[in-house]
């Protein structure tokens, strides 16, 4: 009877051992605009001869976005200095910043802003840090969630838990080319993406409807890819993108009811490439546009 009873509280301790591991290495979900601290330094953690150090903040990343890493001098005769730093996930420089940084009585703190466009098994901060005429040095490392929507390397990342983009919301809105669409993605709004710097767009299949004007005026425009799924466009929804010359369209687009939605420039330049006997394709034609017969599944 005293073995099974030894038998079941080992049982338990490894259990719940387990267990508390486990749970411990779940990452922390932050919400947009909080937060939170991960770390801080104390004395004698740091010399005043540089050091290399490597902070590992991979259990606070529970979701992609842009953040902000700050490192907040809070009390002591020293002050913290770092250079060379590095953020990276899994491996991979996502914040590289060379100059050297101090936080101390003036100015109290330093912040490095940084994206990750999906959620890292693997998140750290790589220095050489010291301090500054001796060790005596205090301060807090906290972890700001910015935003969930984000660009990088010339891609707009929206937010994952977006349906649609409403009235004029990035209308005007430059330094990116393309739009990373999330999934589920259902509207196109009127204006949502007028004016604004794009160059290839590729519009998902769960949309039904692109609304007027939606992406007009949009100067460096090259390319529009509509998937299969897609059943209306709206009027000027293309208008006035004077570098279109390439436009894919699929016979699920049963509506395109005002020609200059796509029809009504660069008759010499662009192309339609569509199923044949599609209403784009015989829209293309009437209007005098040249035309590449594709099928049914190349439009996905």
């Amino acid at each position: 009877m005293k073995r099974k009873i030894s038998l079941l509280i080992l049982f338990a301790v490894v259990y719940c051992s387990v267990f508390a591991q486990g749970a411990q290495e779940s990452p922390v979900q932050m919400e947009i605009g909080s937060t939170v601290q991960i770390g801080s330094w104390q004395d004698k953690d740091f010399t005043t001869e540089w050091q290399e150090k490597e902070w590992d903040f991979s259990s606070f990343f529970g979701a992609r976005g842009k953040y902000t890493l700050t490192f907040t001098y809070t009390k002591g005769s020293h002050m913290l200095c770092m250079k060379d730093a590095v953020i990276l996930a899994d491996g991979v420089p996502v914040c590289e910043i060379p100059d050297e940084r101090t936080a101390g009585y003036n100015p109290r703190f330093f912040s490095f802003d940084f994206c990750v466009v999906s959620v890292p098994e693997n998140l750290t901060l790589k220095a050489q840090v010291r301090t500054d005429g001796g060790s005596n040095s205090y301060g807090e490392i906290t972890l700001a969630y910015i935003s969930d929507e984000m660009i990088v390397d010339d891609v707009f990342y929206m937010s994952e838990s977006k349906k649609s983009a409403t009235y004029k919301q990035y209308a005007d809105v430059t330094g990116f080319s393309y739009v990373d669409f999330p999934a589920g993605f259902e509207e196109i709004g009127y204006s949502s993406f007028s004016g604004t710097s794009l160059k290839k767009v590729v519009v998902p299949g769960t949309v039904k409807l692109i609304d007027g004007w939606a992406f007009a005026h949009c100067q460096d425009l090259e390319e529009v890819i509509i998937e299969d799924g897609v059943e209306e466009i709206r009027e000027g929804a293309f208008y006035d993108c004077p570098a279109l010359v390439s436009v894919t369209l699929p016979a699920s687009v049963v509506s395109i009811p005002k020609a200059n939605a796509l029809f009504g420039e660069n008759k010499e330049t662009r192309v339609f490439h569509c199923p044949e006997g599609s209403v784009a394709y015989e829209k293309a034609v009437q209007n005098g546009f040249q035309t590449e017969c594709i099928s049914e599944n190349q439009s996905e």
